[in-house]
């Protein structure tokens, strides 16, 4: 039996919002909950359609949704993923168009939940699977964690962070390694993300590792026209970094 979820459904029940929330067409069929991606990110070199990092935004959101209507209590949680685990298990045509999403909750209690997700073809073939890890915490206790933090009307003039790239700086490459800095960190980049308490998305982070990866396999083999395609990682998040914090990153 198929059910239509609406966005405003799941706004009740999580702590996000557009533009970092970008599901559309949402349906529960059983035990999983399907909805349509769309491909917003730049994909400098990966091959498309749609990167890596914003494959696992998207699902990662799913499995928040697929764990919010799991979960017996009915109010605003917010879903912190602590750890993901991707692989490609399916080859994607880069001229693909509508790509879908599903995602089952496996738990989900008063503090942890976890999800199955997957990435679909227009054929209904499983592309990527993400499994991932979420600490749950109630709105009330988030915002007495994090007030330090709050913000009653965050700058998010970015109409879509989650469109474009972001541009690096004192960027160090030396050998097999590359150091960079992302600065401070503005509201406007992290519009929805959360509404009143602005931080840095995972997706972002995860997305500038990955450029930066495939800027030091470039120089390392002196080519400019290569494809990249990512087939496997594994990420551990321990804090949230808000707004106004400074972020270094270095690949290796």
């Amino acid at each position: 039996m198929e059910k239509i979820i609406t966005q405003s459904e799941l706004l009740e029940l999580i702590d996000i919002n557009p533009p970092y929330f970008a599901l559309s067409e949402i349906i529960q069929k059983d035990e999983w909950l399907y909805a349509t991606l769309p491909s917003e990110q730049p994909l400098c070199s990966e091959l498309g359609p749609i990167t890596a990092a914003e494959t696992s935004r998207h699902l990662a959101i799913l499995g928040v949704c697929s764990s919010s209507l799991a979960n017996p209590t009915k109010q605003r949680h917010y879903y912190l993923a602590y750890k993901g685990i991707y692989e490609r298990v399916g080859v994607l045509n880069p001229e693909t168009k509508r790509l879908r999403g599903r995602a089952k909750c496996l738990s989900v209690n008063r503090k942890k939940a976890e999800a199955e997700t997957e990435l679909l073809d227009e054929n209904g073939n499983v592309v990527v699977k993400l499994h991932v890890f979420y600490h749950v915490i109630l709105d009330t206790t988030f915002e007495r964690l994090y007030k330090e933090h709050y913000s009653e009307k965050p700058d998010f003039s970015y109409k879509n962070p989650y469109s474009i790239s972001h541009k690096f700086k004192n960027t160090e490459l030396y050998g097999d390694e590359i150091k960079c800095s992302m600065g401070t960190i503005p509201e406007a980049l992290c519009a929805g993300h959360f509404p009143n308490y602005p931080a840095l998305p995972v997706a972002i982070l995860v997305y500038n590792l990955f450029n930066m990866a495939s800027i030091l396999v470039t120089n390392t083999n002196e080519k400019t026209d290569q494809k990249t395609i990512v087939k496997s990682y594994e990420i551990n998040a321990d804090n949230l970094a808000f707004a106004g914090d400074n972020v270094e990153l270095k690949v290796n």
